[in-house]
């Protein structure tokens, strides 16, 4: 078995499992709870030239949304390895740096994949009347892959910047919902005004949402194209940024 495989078992193994199941209740809370009334209170709006429900927009926009906030665990994982003297420990071990950073990239991946899985397994009864397609939905598998590298990458930069618990988990805490609100997971980039809609294109966690949301439902945005040239190439930037950023600490450092 490889270190990289082994570093992953731990991870998946000591992750704060509360943490987990409160970040997963939320989508679907949001998605059975906070739906219903709001569906009751926004008409059916157009979109892509096709006619949906808030129902069926939240729930293809909670996949995208879901994998982020999974991903983001990856940071908490490595803070705490430096908090708690495993940092140090690990790389004494038979484990090289370049699979300690490895493994927590994957196992933030993992984590906003399998989270991303029971959003849209729930999320299914909204997608009724919709053909899905094959190629629809291994671009909505890419745009699910490439936001969660990135949102790993953001993570394990955080880590590697704060000293501080406090900080590190305010700072968390603050870009999951700045990200998530500002962002058209939760409603459309038409129905906002023209200088929040800016600020929303510079989130990339739109661009991951728009791409979903074509990929399952077909709901498209003008933008569409372009969104996913610059999800593409910031996903990549980020993750070369994280390698640096992780490179760059120097064991003894808590």
């Amino acid at each position: 078995m490889s270190g990289l495989v082994r570093l992953v078992q731990r991870d998946l193994r000591v992750m704060n499992r509360s943490l987990l199941v409160i970040q997963l209740v939320l989508p679907l809370f949001l998605l059975f709870v906070a739906s219903f009334p709001l569906t009751a209170l926004i008409e059916p709006f157009r979109l892509g030239g096709e006619a949906v429900t808030y129902q069926r927009f939240l729930a293809s926009g909670l996949i995208a949304q879901t994998t982020m906030t999974g991903a983001l665990i990856g940071g908490t994982l490595l803070f705490t390895d430096r908090r708690h003297g495993m940092f140090e420990q690990i790389l004494v071990g038979p484990y090289r740096r370049g699979e300690y950073a490895a493994s927590k990239v994957v196992s933030s991946v993992f984590v906003g994949l399998g989270g991303a899985a029971i959003v849209a397994v729930f999320g299914l009864p909204f997608t009724f009347g919709v053909a899905l397609a094959a190629g629809g939905l291994v671009l909505a598998l890419a745009a699910v892959l490439a936001i969660a590298f990135l949102f790993a990458g953001v993570s394990v930069i955080l880590a590697s910047r704060f000293r501080s618990l406090e900080a590190f988990e305010g700072t968390f805490n603050l870009l999951f919902i700045l990200l998530t609100f500002v962002s058209s997971a939760l409603y459309p980039l038409d129905a906002v005004p023209p200088l929040l809609r800016g600020i929303m294109l510079l989130n990339p966690l739109t661009y991951a949402v728009d791409l979903v949301r074509f990929g399952v439902l077909g709901l498209g945005t003008a933008t569409l194209v372009w969104e996913a040239v610059a999800l593409g190439a910031e996903s990549v930037l980020v993750f070369l940024a994280a390698i640096r950023a992780f490179g760059r600490i120097r064991v003894g450092e808590s």
